[in-house]
């Protein structure tokens, strides 16, 4: 999904939950008072930079990756997202908005007043449907929809591209500290790719391991953790360096990038 809701100790189902738009620690699945997340690729190549405030917001986010971009993140008095500016290389910035609902959950994403991108539907807090509405694209209307079980867990996603036509399907399961998402995602020239994703979460609901499987291949990918349960290394050779605050607000020394295989 990428819009998750990390979970807290007692619980690492609701880490696939979606949410609007991520933008806090628990978002990312961040534990503890982080800072700043800087993460590199093979033979130690800058890729992304994260920067945090005491309130655990995202406020600088930059991509390293071809032209480099950043984004600012702007929050009012009650700590809602209301703007991301991003700029890329030498371009223009560009603004999106955020208007919320009387639940205080994000309703509309926009490039301006009356100018909506998406739309997000609600039952009580858990989001339900994330529709398109972008007026700048020849492309039908997108929708996504989230159905959950009575413990307020997800179960299925289903997307749909392009109006009626069905794109993917997922459903998820539960096991004790194990989340299992069986899916379909479907071609427009009639093909149908089934694959299977499961994670694995320690005791504190930390992600340690993950796999994929389509076509009877399976990837496995593990995950190596610092002190407050955020991973600095997984397989392939990605690494974080994670800076925190102390418990005064002030930073810390950071977690260096583990060189270990």
């Amino acid at each position: 999904l990428g819009l998750f809701v990390f979970a807290n100790g007692q619980s690492v189902i609701s880490a696939e939950n979606p949410v609007a738009y991520n933008y806090m620690l628990k978002h990312y699945g961040l534990k503890g008072k982080v800072k700043k997340v800087t993460t590199y690729g093979l033979n130690n190549q800058l890729m992304t930079n994260e920067i945090f405030d005491t309130e655990g917001r995202l406020t600088t986010y930059t991509s390293f990756s071809g032209s480099t971009s950043k984004s600012f993140y702007t929050y009012d008095t009650k700590n809602k997202l209301i703007e991301v500016s991003m700029q890329t290389g030498n371009l223009p910035a560009i603004k999106y908005l955020y208007q919320y609902n009387s639940n205080q959950e994000v309703e509309y994403s926009l490039y301006k007043v009356g100018d909506p991108l998406r739309k997000y539907d609600y039952r009580g807090t858990q989001l339900i449907k994330d529709s398109g509405a972008n007026k700048y694209s020849t492309q039908k209307v997108y929708y996504s929809y989230y159905e959950y079980n009575n413990k307020g867990q997800l179960t299925k996603l289903t997307a749909y591209n392009g109006g009626d036509k069905l794109s993917r399907e997922e459903m998820y399961s539960y096991e004790t500290n194990i989340v299992t998402i069986k899916g379909k995602g479907y071609w427009s020239i009639g093909k149908v790719d089934e694959y299977e994703r499961k994670k694995y979460y320690d005791g504190k609901g930390s992600l340690i391991k993950s796999t994929y499987t389509q076509n009877g291949k399976t990837e496995t990918t593990e995950y190596k953790l610092d002190a407050n349960g955020n991973w600095i290394w997984k397989t392939g050779g990605m690494t974080r360096q994670i800076t925190y605050y102390d418990e005064a607000g002030k930073q810390t020394n950071g977690t260096a990038p583990s060189k270990s295989a």
